[in-house]
């Protein structure tokens, strides 16, 4: 049986993705509807293309696998988390542009 995805930009600055898997479209399209009732106590971003999520999973796992290696401390810590955490969120506003963009496009 094929699974019904579905990837998800949290956030006000759409730095948290998840995905999502069902087992039908209807309960994919179910979840989806409850989650677009919460619009306006958090913002999100539905996003078809599977690549967002993952890249986002992968800048993720990458910054934390940099953060361990270097083992900062305090304000060094604090400021690379920052940097990190910046850098995650522009590229995640370009990618959300871009859907929009390919969206906007097939329409």
């Amino acid at each position: 049986m094929s699974k019904h995805t579905v990837n998800i930009l949290w956030g006000s600055e759409k730095t948290d993705a998840s995905s999502y898997e069902f087992n039908s479209e209807a309960e994919k399209a179910a979840f989806i509807y409850g989650v677009s009732k919460g619009k306006g106590w958090f913002n999100f971003e539905v996003v078809e293309d599977v690549s967002v999520g993952k890249l986002m999973n992968t800048l993720k796992e990458h910054k934390e696998l940099i953060m361990e290696a270097f083992n900062p401390i305090g304000s060094v810590y604090d400021e690379m988390n920052a940097q990190f955490d910046l850098m995650i969120s522009e590229a995640m506003k370009v990618l959300s542009e871009d859907n929009k963009n390919k969206n906007d496009n097939q329409d």
